[in-house]
């Protein structure tokens, strides 16, 4: 009987320090001739009674419980195999090493996938002592999150002997949280071809998964937030990209008056008369209607909102035993109720004025918040709070455009005209330049204008304002409609000469 690696990894039995046989494995049976429960618990010479061939006898460590493990006589060390013509044991010293001392986890598996040997490190990782976690399924001594690939994935390397490297396999621990393992598997044969199970190699890698999804958390923000120069929109972005994956809630609050579209006010701020108002809301979970879009609240109440709007800097908050997430009660007991255990406001500031709030939460059996979060959400919310701001400006803009548009526009004509007049607009948008005018002319008549003027915004309101003033004026003077336009037009490139090369005149339309 040849020795192999896989006979290293799985002696033919153990014995504990009385002599008594432990364990009995499947070529135990087939040398001796004795089944498992006829051996068990049977001083080891009368198993062995009658059996040929030497035996080598390893003490087991005490990591390993004691004892003795017993493995054919003739097994050969590394030295011998290689052709290096070592005569000291090295395989039964390297594997007590790999299982008793090293950092790397190391499991051995039958062809049902059961346990046959656990090192010290894979049993630390699950917390449990090694040998409790002996003869259990890999499903059953580990919660996967998904079973049914990883159990196929180890199904392959049994039978077609493909290993596979460095998969990753998610664990969900006892109290919830998920666990990241970078796991190998390769097969285990015998010298005569025969499958004995697989040998696997864990290596802890959550901190490293972790690590890269808070820097995926950043990228989607930066990735989603600012294509739009809406206000709203842009809070709705922002939730959007934090939740799921970030946050199982984030609420996004402004201020009132800045909902309003006024300025926001200066740090620092008095928080005792500040009303937020919801302006953006996403959830993984059932809809809370106490947190409705356009609902306001007050924020003197909250300590941790006063706290991240006075240091500008991200607040970590965790329920528990000594831990609120509000000072409020009404607002405490909605949060238990949707199972929120931790959460973190960060303050909407730019340029030193103050545009909101916004909060992400952690409910039910997700990871709870932890200090490395509050690097992730300070770099999210310092690109976010940008983009916010522009929209702001830009509201603002289109808001006085749209103002100065209408005070440009003519008034209801008088009934002096002789004749009734009526109108509708067909702008595509409400900023855009266009208008239509009716201009009294002597003789009871009358001229009807409609123009319009390229870009949006103010500067093509400045230049309707031009025009409309222009043509007024040269109406006034009785000339012929194509006269008219011709002198309005020598005016407009008069007007474009003079603006060309003063500062901040780059975006003047002067074309209609």
């Amino acid at each position: 009987m040849d020795a192999t690696m896989g006979q290293a990894l799985e002696p033919l039995f153990t014995a504990d320090d009385a002599g008594r046989v432990t364990s009995w494995s499947e070529a135990a049976a087939r040398l001796f001739g004795r089944p498992s429960d006829a051996a068990l618990g049977q001083q080891v010479v009368e198993a062995v009674r009658g059996a040929d061939g030497a035996l080598r006898v390893v003490l087991r460590s005490d990591a390993e419980g004691g004892g003795w493990e017993v493995f054919p006589g003739h097994a050969a060390g590394l030295g011998a195999a290689d052709g290096a013509g070592g005569d000291g044991d090295v395989e039964g010293p390297l594997v007590r090493a790999l299982f008793s001392v090293s950092q790397l986890g190391l499991l051995v598996v039958d062809r049902d996938l059961r346990l046959i040997r656990v090192s010290a490190a894979a049993g630390s990782m699950h917390g449990s002592a090694s040998k409790d976690l002996l003869g259990r399924r890999l499903d059953e001594v580990y919660r996967l999150a998904d079973p049914v690939g990883d159990l196929a994935s180890a199904r392959s390397v049994l039978e077609t002997g493909t290993s596979v490297f460095s998969r990753l396999v998610t664990v969900l621990s006892a109290g919830g949280y998920r666990q990241h393992y970078s796991v190998s598997a390769f097969r285990l044969r015998r010298a005569d071809g025969e499958v004995i199970g697989l040998a696997m190699t864990v290596l802890d890698v959550t901190r490293r998964e972790r690590d890269a999804e808070r820097t995926a958390t950043v990228s989607r923000v930066r990735e989603r937030v600012g294509r739009s120069l809406q206000v709203m929109e842009t809070c709705q972005d922002l939730a959007d990209a934090l939740s799921p994956g970030f946050a199982d809630l984030v609420v996004v609050s402004l201020i009132d008056q800045v909902a309003g579209g006024d300025y926001p006010p200066l740090r620092p701020v008095d928080t005792e008369q500040l009303l937020l108002r919801r302006a953006a809301l996403r959830t993984t979970g059932p809809p809370d209607p106490e947190l409705a879009v356009g609902g306001l609240e007050a924020v003197r109440g909250e300590s941790s909102y006063v706290r991240a709007l006075r240091e500008s800097r991200p607040v970590l908050l965790r329920s528990g035993r000594d831990g609120r997430l509000s000072d409020t009660p009404e607002r405490e007991n909605s949060l238990r109720a949707a199972g929120a255990h931790s959460m973190i406001v960060a303050s909407l500031t730019v340029r030193g004025r103050v545009l909101g709030l916004v909060r992400m939460f952690r409910c039910g059996r997700s990871e709870r918040y932890i200090l490395p979060d509050l690097q992730t959400v300070e770099s999210a919310v310092a690109h976010a709070t940008l983009c916010l701001d522009n929209a702001r400006r830009a509201a603002h803009d289109r808001a006085l455009a749209s103002t100065v548009h209408r005070r440009l526009l003519p008034r209801p004509p008088g009934v002096r005209l002789g004749i009734d007049t009526a109108y509708v607009a067909l702008s595509p948008t409400a900023d855009s330049g266009t208008w239509f005018d009716v201009v009294p002319l002597s003789g009871a008549r009358c001229g009807l204008v409609v123009g319009e003027v390229s870009g949006v915004g103010m500067p093509s309101v400045a230049t309707m304002g031009h025009v409309r003033t222009a043509l007024r004026a040269l109406a006034g003077l009785e000339l012929q409609p194509d006269e008219l336009l011709a002198r309005l037009s020598d005016t407009l490139t008069q007007l474009a000469h003079e603006w060309t090369g003063v500062a901040d005149s780059g975006d003047l339309a002067l074309t209609a």
